[in-house]
């Protein structure tokens, strides 16, 4: 019993201390996870074996009740069994590591052999526990690979976890957030937050350690940090750190990236602002092209009354400039708010590239390369050729502004296909094919701040007089209308990006000719009209009695409905206003066909309501005429649906 002996004594506990440790800690010898042998404490002998002793040895449990333990010949070492017996009862506990053990096939066996004095019913006993050295490395491997399965979880999260001391000082870190602080795993433990970060920073850190750890309470905090001069976020949750006496030593940190989440949301709440000022400018603009429709009118009315030599005609040519340039902005306004009418075709973007390439030079100078990338085997897409046209010019211009003393800038055209992981990332894109068009320049670049508000109308970084901020809104409004999507990628000092990605159609291309404008006809047809706001119908009227046509004039839907029934003459066209209250142009429209087959319909606004033509897009072969209008345009359109 000598051999690989590695005695292990404690001091011999009082006969009524045995006692209660004994009713502490006994538990039934047949129910043991190890092999147990009860002994007489006297004389060695045994009083009790348990199954498992017996499965272990092979001996049956008539073989070993009774015996001493040397007699039955497990122990190779008699003599040393005997001694090892009489330290036993002199010390109280003996112990060793790893014993060698016969079985009754001769077959030997490692095992832990440790023994105890107890005191039951008075009587002084030895529990003896044989655990074989197998079961116990097996015990071992299955905690070490519990514990590494626990590390490589730790290890596994997205999620940054430490855990610091009252002192700030690191007791434990994943990998995730060594890499995220550059320094090497080894070298964060054992270091405090001073070691990694500015010191006022790392003192915030401490204070909000020392509040969790004083409180006793979870604290979650969202806060921005830095990655390589790169602005993040993320969501910290700080909870007390306790020993196995439940003592608070520390605080456990769980950091969590939630950059993404953020930008996700700066996306959301940018898309609803724009949504929002898209609506309000969509309303200044109907109410302001009416306004405009009776200026401009009034003022052809008045020159054509006027003598071409009268003093009067300069003014009025000078109000009718205002006019203009007052019209213009609003139908930047409409392309911004969604509003507007589009001439929807198949289109070639390649083509579209290439035919204003030579006006996008002259527009943007000799000190500026201007180079098209285009991709060979382009997909088509279904736009409006005027819009796209009007898209790349705004795009250039800034570009060209972004560059003063010249640069480089390129147009590149490509097939794209948007997945769900990128459609996750952004607001209102679908997946799916896409044909993309990038506008890329070398120029002065934007900060975030300035990134942030590119799209919102009337927003400028140029000098008072030098834009009306209103170019960038045009774009993403035409963009959104077409059911495509934009961004924006900028740094100061490292140019800008911008990336318009169009649903692609593989339909065959339309070739888009311009037809010359017809002459301006009078006629002498009869015309309902269905016109809501007042100065607007008096004024068509003068305008369309003027060349000669018979006009019914109705104030709405329902009045323009009364007048067909009350008329029984021939109604040769309807020109209705799109947006009216109680019954929209394109319901009255559908009212009247069936009671005056064969009626043409024009239809004017000031914009398009989605409730009445969806994305705001004419349906084939209707006819639009966008406010404000002058007398020649509406008489030219007006002759142009009739002789359809």
């Amino acid at each position: 019993m000598s051999q690989s002996k590695g005695l292990s004594y404690k001091t011999r506990e009082t006969p009524e201390a045995l006692h209660d440790s004994e009713m502490r800690d006994r538990r039934p010898v047949q129910a043991g996870r190890d092999g147990i042998l009860m002994l007489d404490a006297d004389n060695g002998r045994i009083m009790d074996a348990n199954p498992l002793i017996v499965k272990q040895l092979g001996y049956s449990r008539g073989d070993l009740l009774g015996k001493e333990l040397w007699e039955i010949g497990f122990f190779e070492d008699a003599t040393a069994s005997k001694v090892a017996l009489r330290e036993l009862q002199e010390e109280g506990y003996l112990r060793y590591e790893n014993l060698r053990l016969n079985t009754a096939t001769g077959q030997p066996i490692d095992v832990e052999f440790v023994s105890t004095i107890y005191v039951v019913d008075n009587k002084p006993v030895i529990r003896c526990n044989i655990r074989e050295m197998d079961r116990r490395r097996a015990a071992e491997g299955a905690l070490r690979s519990s514990e590494r399965l626990n590390r490589s979880l730790v290890e596994h999260l997205p999620h940054r976890i430490l855990v610091r001391d009252r002192n700030s000082m690191v007791l434990f870190c994943n990998t995730n957030y060594a890499n995220d602080i550059g320094i090497p795993l080894e070298d964060v433990i054992g270091n405090d937050a001073w070691a990694f970060h500015p010191r006022e920073l790392a003192g915030a850190y401490h204070l909000d350690d020392q509040e969790v750890m004083a409180s006793g309470r979870m604290k979650e905090i969202e806060e921005p940090y830095q990655i390589d001069g790169e602005e993040r976020w993320v969501h910290t949750v700080k909870v007390p750190y306790r020993d196995e006496e439940k003592h608070i030593i520390g605080v456990l940190v769980v950091f969590e990236d939630i950059t993404e989440r953020k930008r996700l949301e700066e996306q959301i709440r940018q898309s609803q602002k724009l949504e929002a000022i898209g609506l309000m400018a969509g309303g200044v603009a109907h109410d302001f092209n009416n306004l405009l429709t009776i200026i401009l009118g009034y003022c052809d009315l008045a020159s054509g009354r006027l003598g071409l030599n009268d003093p009067l005609v300069a003014d009025i040519k000078e109000i009718r400039k205002c006019g203009g340039r007052a019209a213009s902005l609003t139908r930047q306004l409409l392309a911004f708010s969604r509003k507007q009418v589009l001439d929807v075709r198949i289109l070639d973007l390649n083509a579209l590239v290439s035919g204003v390439d030579r006006m996008l030079q002259r527009l943007i100078g000799a000190d500026i390369d201007l180079k098209t990338v285009l991709a060979p085997d382009l997909g088509r897409i279904k736009a409006d050729s005027g819009q796209i046209e009007q898209i790349m010019m705004n795009l250039v211009v800034n570009a060209r502004d972004a560059m003063p003393t010249g640069g480089q800038l390129t147009l590149q055209t490509a097939n794209v296909y948007l997945d769900q992981d990128y459609a996750a990332k952004y607001v209102d894109v679908t997946p799916g094919h896409y044909v993309m068009l990038a506008v890329r320049d070398n120029g002065c670049g934007m900060d975030n701040a300035t990134k942030t508000r590119i799209f919102e109308p009337f927003f400028t970084t140029k000098e008072q007089g030098k834009g009306t901020g209103l170019g960038l809104a045009t774009v993403h409004g035409i963009v959104k209308q077409s059911r495509g999507n934009i961004w924006c990628y900028s740094k100061l000092g490292q140019g800008t990006t911008v990336k318009i990605y169009l649903p692609r159609d593989d339909e065959v291309a339309e070739a888009v000719a311009l037809e010359a404008p017809a002459p301006a006809l009078c006629g002498s047809e009869t015309i309902l009209l269905a016109e809501d706001e007042g100065m607007v119908r008096k004024l068509i009227v003068q305008m369309l009695t003027l060349d000669g046509y018979k006009v019914i004039p109705s104030k709405d839907g329902f009045e323009a409905l009364q007048e067909c029934e009350t008329f029984h003459d021939p109604i040769d066209l309807l020109i209705t206003d799109m947006v009216m209250p109680g019954m929209s142009g394109y319901e009255l429209m559908q009212s009247l066909v069936d009671k005056r087959p064969g009626i043409k319909v024009l239809f004017i606004s000031g914009y398009i309501d989605d409730a009445v033509l969806r994305h705001g897009i004419l349906e084939e072969g209707m006819s639009f005429l966008q406010k404000p209008f002058t007398r020649d345009s509406l008489c030219r359109k007006v002759r142009e649906v009739l002789d359809s």
